[in-house]
């Protein structure tokens, strides 16, 4: 039985969520070309299948900003909504779909911020749908609040505030 059961286990991959280029990234970017977009987001080709396999998910933690407690979209993050969504809208990236995921500091209740972390996420989703015209069927939202802070050891800093693009696999 065991055996059995651990033969299973091997046959699921590991699935990592690293910043882009899979190495540890020290802030989120304020500044992305749409061909760096292009470059980062592609999914991991396939392969067939996968066994005892490690997929690395693509995903980019971008410095969207918003004022405090607001959902509103901070004029200096329109430039990078805009090559994301031109990123998004290119012929590399066309039939993927993607997650944009809401973070916050660790001021406040746990329950405020997961709210607010999935408003800010939807905000996001919300201007690249009436401003770029992304099909909104390819980018999911989701809020995880305080619970993956970029920078632990400092709570309440202004970085942990981000929205993060990830490519979802199929």
């Amino acid at each position: 039985m065991i055996s059995i059961l651990m033969k299973k286990l091997f046959l699921i991959p590991i699935v990592l969520l690293l910043p882009a280029g899979g190495a540890s990234q020290t802030a989120p970017v304020q500044e992305m070309d749409t061909d760096e977009f292009i470059k980062l987001l592609p999914p991991p080709p396939s392969t067939g299948i996968r066994t005892r396999s490690i997929v690395i998910v693509p995903r980019v933690d971008m410095a969207v900003t918003f004022d405090y407690n607001s959902t509103t979209i901070s004029p200096q993050a329109h430039g990078l909504l805009a090559n994301l969504a031109s990123a998004l809208l290119s012929p590399e990236l066309a039939d993927e779909q993607f997650r944009l995921v809401g973070h916050t500091d660790a001021i406040g209740s746990d329950a405020f911020n997961d709210n607010l972390s999935l408003l800010r996420a939807k905000s996001v989703r919300d201007h690249l749908i009436s401003n770029f015209a992304v099909p909104p069927q390819r980018l999911a939202v989701e809020g995880r609040g305080k619970r993956q802070l970029l920078f632990p050891d400092r709570p309440e800093a202004a970085e942990n505030r981000r929205v993060e693009i990830s490519t979802v696999l199929d």
